[in-house]
């Protein structure tokens, strides 16, 4: 046969079988061969299959889904592909798809018997990776230069008679300061799954202190829902809904308890700042003082930033509040205010930095008392500052210190004051 100038014969594509390893220690040899038929055998589902096997044992995971996937697109029922391929997805962090191609599997009429236990075995386990438990314990001691949260002014006016007159606050009622021991258990599971991500979360907290008057016992709980939602433009939108109550003991004694709701809706973007929207609803319960007590309302905003490296995040909000009184005759009655707050992380070698601070300012809508500066409204605002380091010592252990620092001013002398906390503490996770 003669062939015109200038076209060289197609090759086709040879018999496969030879090259199919023994064991799995033959793939390494047995890949450069089958990588080099790659030219001859472009429309062979059989062909690429066998590479991307081939690539997948050899822990070339993305080689392995772009062979794979050329086999699948010649023959979509190509059995030894579609096994092969389930195992690439969860490699590649594709659970769900892992999960549900695997799932066909074992419903195919014609699957081996040879390889329902293999299939069933796997599928158990990918399905215990849709379920996350983790722990944590927390020892830490430090000192506290107001322990009971005093007023920092232990000499103040009161309006009586028309007239003002300086009062000494009772000793017992001023600041404490001095050393503490804390410790802390929390938990969290979560389930994942194609349509969102449930999240439970519970911690109990206890401080001692000398004199045991300031001791603390604090327990939380909070759930949480997430689902991610794929506008029309490709663009990346998350919700997410929490819900959780939070307990105070202080001194032995029932101080108050929160029931906390919020949702957050945020444009989800891999680099650079995702926009937020957030709205909450909080009822505070004072049980010694339940005149006091109310249901704050927010709304707000703000940015979550990542470098591009992935090492450093900022996250910055802010928002308008509203505390409504839950009883009519609440001193200053309701009460309006903003709130601007910034965190910002940076990942070391060993470690990490948190650097956070917040100001928020409320307004009362009436006067507070007729014994403080003649029954004028009070105005209070509150500033916080938190620096933390943390320490790896080992893949589950950390060492950490912090230092924080509170400031609350207002116009009325009784509600100011200041708090200093320096903690050293150690972290334990499993």
């Amino acid at each position: 046969m003669l062939l015109l100038a200038g076209v060289e014969a197609k090759a086709e594509c040879p018999p496969l079988n030879a090259l199919y390893p023994a064991t799995e220690a033959d793939w390494p040899a047995r890949r450069a061969d089958i990588e080099t038929l790659l030219p001859a055998c472009l429309q062979s589902a059989e062909y690429f299959a066998l590479l991307g096997a081939a690539r997948l044992n050899t822990g070339d995971v993305s080689g392995a889904l772009e062979a794979l996937e050329r086999a699948l697109l010649i023959d979509p029922n190509h059995g030894g592909a579609q096994v092969d391929y389930a195992e690439t997805l969860y490699r590649s962090g594709q659970l769900f798809a892992a999960l549900e191609l695997n799932g066909a599997l074992l419903a195919r009429a014609d699957l081996p018997p040879t390889l329902q236990a293999p299939l069933r075995a796997r599928q158990a386990v990918w399905e215990r990776d849709r379920r996350l438990f983790s722990g944590l314990v927390e020892l830490s001691g430090g000192y506290d230069s107001n322990l009971n949260g005093a007023p920092s002014t232990s000499e103040f006016a009161l309006t009586i008679s028309g007239e003002s007159a300086l009062y000494t606050l009772d000793p017992q009622y001023q600041p404490k300061s001095g050393a503490y021991a804390n410790a802390r258990v929390a938990g969290s599971y979560a389930v994942i799954s194609s349509e969102g991500r449930h999240d439970l979360l519970a911690s109990v907290r206890v401080r001692n202190s000398a004199g045991h008057e300031s001791d603390l016992v604090q327990a939380d709980w909070r759930y949480g829902y997430t689902h991610d939602f794929t506008l029309p433009n490709a663009t990346l939108l998350g919700w997410d809904i929490t819900a959780g109550t939070s307990h105070l003991l202080f001194g032995g004694s029932p101080l108050y308890s929160v029931l906390d709701l919020r949702s957050r809706l945020m444009l989800r973007r891999e680099s650079g700042c995702s926009p937020l929207l957030e709205a909450a609803a909080q009822y505070q319960r004072y049980h010694g003082q339940s005149v006091i007590s109310g249901v704050e309302s927010s709304l707000g905003g703000g940015l979550q930033c990542q470098s591009f490296t992935g090492r450093a995040r900022l996250d910055l909000a802010g928002g308008y509040l509203m505390n409504e009184a839950s009883d009519a005759v609440r001193p200053g009655g309701d009460r309006k205010g903003w709130r601007m707050q910034a965190n910002w992380q940076y990942r070391l070698a060993a470690g990490a930095l948190d650097l956070g601070a917040s100001y928020a300012r409320l307004n009362d809508a009436q006067g507070y008392n007729a014994l403080l500066d003649y029954g004028a409204r009070r105005s209070v605002s509150n500033s916080q500052f938190r620096l933390r380091y943390q320490r790896l010592l080992g893949s589950h252990a950390r060492l950490f210190t912090s230092l924080s620092h509170l400031r609350q001013d207002s116009n009325l002398v009784p509600f100011r004051n200041k708090d200093t906390v320096l903690e050293l503490g150690l972290q334990r996770t499993f």
